[in-house]
């Protein structure tokens, strides 16, 4: 209980201190998928909400899925190590560098092959997907997710996505499982690179 009050006392203190740009963030939480996403608490119940989650933005914001699931790509410490080389102090901005370099990595690499999946991101989509996921992350995280997803820092909405995601990679059973058949399908996949070349 001391926890939910702590985390209700936070929210609402952010929600003040964000000042007037927010009341118009906090449209993304009418929409009725947005609605009607439940409250998400533990790792436990991370896979089914993040599903949800999803299926959620990409119903209310058009290139939100693939800015979601390129989060899903990135490890924290990538973002802060980007921190501790570049000149700007925001995560938005780091996160933004990544993408921007390895969407040109992706196109160095195979110039005649398909574009990228994530390749439809554009610069104005992070300063709004930040903002929004942000919104609703407040909203529907508690107790240890909020917990996660808040040490992102004030408005930080990509990184602090990515820290919940990250948590649930980390913590749980169905994480772990996820996270190796990524390195087996990587390996299999470098594999398979490497004898064609």
């Amino acid at each position: 209980l001391f926890v939910r009050i702590f985390n209700l006392e936070k929210t609402i203190n952010a929600g003040l201190t964000r000042g007037a740009t927010d009341t118009n963030n906090k449209e993304i939480l009418n929409i009725v998928a947005l609605q009607k996403l439940k409250e998400l608490q533990t790792a436990n119940t991370y896979r089914l909400w993040n599903t949800n989650f999803k299926n959620a933005f990409g119903q209310s914001r058009k290139k939100a899925r693939s800015m979601i699931e390129f989060l899903e790509t990135i490890e924290p410490k990538e973002v802060t190590e980007e921190m501790e080389l570049g000149e700007t102090d925001t995560k938005l901005q780091h996160i933004k560098d990544i993408y921007w370099n390895r969407r040109k990595q992706y196109r160095e690499s195979r110039p005649s092959e398909a574009p990228w999946k994530f390749d439809n991101i554009e610069e104005e989509d992070f300063e709004q997907l930040n903002e929004d996921i942000w919104v609703v992350l407040s909203a529907k995280c508690a107790d240890d997710a909020h917990l996660k997803f808040s040490a992102a820092g004030e408005g930080e909405g990509l990184y602090g996505y990515l820290l919940l995601h990250s948590w649930f990679t980390r913590t749980t059973d169905q994480g772990k499982d996820k996270l190796h058949n990524m390195i087996t399908v990587s390996y299999t996949h470098l594999r398979a690179h490497e004898t064609r070349h």
